[in-house]
């Protein structure tokens, strides 16, 4: 898909120049201005906080919800302090299908390497330590990169670490990388790393490494509606009250940073008009996501995902999808379909059960949506969805 057609994903608001005392457009799409147009996230604080002590964490959170954006700004704070920092992606690392663990290994130590633009050279360190296994001379280029500067502490996020947990070998690469935080010490020869990802911290839980405990969890979730207040500096002049707008917005997309961002930015674009604030934002919603349905790319995002897998695996999505529409679900971590669903990003937790995310969501996803992708399943989809409605 192309990048222009995508709405940003992010936790970031159009805010007022103090100085200037003007409101900034509501960014939809593109790279956000992180001086302009940020809005600071609660648990941001504390991730830094973490980070500066030398303490190894994981940042959870459903897709579409800022996690990208959030990294961002933690490093750049984290590099105004003197800190060098590096956000490796594993979307770019040789894939686990397709390699060796050496070669991963490698691979994610170049990452490392250019993300800080450091000089060790990994060849000859590589070659020095012939003698070790892939995950310890891991070990030791992690520990070349935190020894090459001792004036400078060493941060690593690993985005969308999730492609992790797809490692036969992750047991071992878990080891080589949590071992590294420096913990309490203050020494800064060995780098911290932060995983990012939706279902990481849970995954970790269940891997033995050799830690005396695991990671403080850190969750980001959908903006609450006090968090929004700053974005109303950017409803103003508009024929209607910004808080009023920015409450019916709310309404649809229950803090969803993406969609109130699209929402936001239709309302600025439409500027004074003489409907009710409740009509005009349910025009948008209309016009945006229910009569177009998944054109969007926040929709058609969600559906990419929800439905990956086979026939079975479809269907037991779809089954769960339809009752989660008018129910909740009480949540089971072992239901693949649950885990699905709640990946997507179409649902949340609220408690132990699953429920929609936002109105949005749970009108573009409708009875018809779920009729249609039935219609595209196999001849034993029927079968199956009588076998899983048995076992509910």
């Amino acid at each position: 898909m192309n990048s222009k057609e995508y709405p940003l994903v992010h936790g970031d608001a159009a805010r007022v120049d103090q100085e200037e005392g003007r409101a900034f457009h509501f960014q939809a799409t593109g790279v956000v201005d992180m001086e302009s147009a940020y809005l600071k996230r609660t648990v941001e604080d504390r991730v830094a906080s973490a980070l500066r002590a030398g303490k190894s964490c994981f940042l959870v959170a459903p897709r579409q919800v800022g996690k990208s954006n959030l990294i961002r700004h933690v490093r750049e704070a984290l590099r105004r302090e003197g800190d060098r920092v590096a956000i490796i992606d594993m979307a770019g690392i040789v894939g686990a299908d397709s390699t060796t663990e050496g070669e991963w290994c490698y691979s994610f130590s170049r990452s490392v390497k250019k993300g800080l633009k450091s000089n060790i050279d990994l060849e000859s360190l590589w070659d020095a330590e012939s003698e070790h296994s892939d995950t310890e001379k891991l070990k030791r280029a992690l520990e070349a990169f935190g020894t090459e500067d001792l004036s400078r502490s060493v941060v690593l996020f690993i985005d969308e670490a999730d492609i992790l947990l797809g490692l036969p070998f992750l047991e071992r690469v878990f080891d080589a990388l949590l071992n590294q935080g420096r913990g309490d010490t203050n020494q800064k020869d060995v780098p911290t790393v932060c995983f990012v990802g939706t279902r990481i911290g849970s995954a970790v839980s269940n891997i033995k490494t050799t830690l005396p405990s695991t990671p403080e969890i850190f969750k980001l979730d959908d903006f609450t509606r006090e968090e929004l207040r700053p974005m109303e500096s950017g409803l103003t002049q508009l024929g209607a009250p910004a808080e009023a707008l920015m409450d019916i917005v709310f309404t649809w997309t229950n803090g969803h940073p993406a969609l109130t961002q699209v929402l936001c930015e239709q309302l600025v674009r439409q500027g004074e008009t003489p409907e009710r604030a409740e009509d005009r934002v349910y025009s948008i919603v209309r016009e945006r996501f229910m009569d177009a349905k998944r054109r969007d790319g926040i929709a058609l995002d969600i559906e990419e995902h929800l439905l990956a897998g086979d026939d079975t695996a479809r269907t037991a999505v779809l089954v769960c999808w339809e009752q989660l529409r008018t129910e909740s679900v009480h949540y089971d971590v072992h239901n693949p379909a649950h885990e699905r669903i709640l990946m997507s990003g179409i649902a949340r937790l609220r408690g132990e059960a699953l429920v929609p995310r936002n109105a949005i969501f749970q009108n573009v996803f409708d009875q018809a949506w779920i009729e249609k992708m039935r219609g595209n399943l196999g001849e034993d989809a029927e079968t199956v969805e009588d076998s899983l409605r048995e076992k509910t």
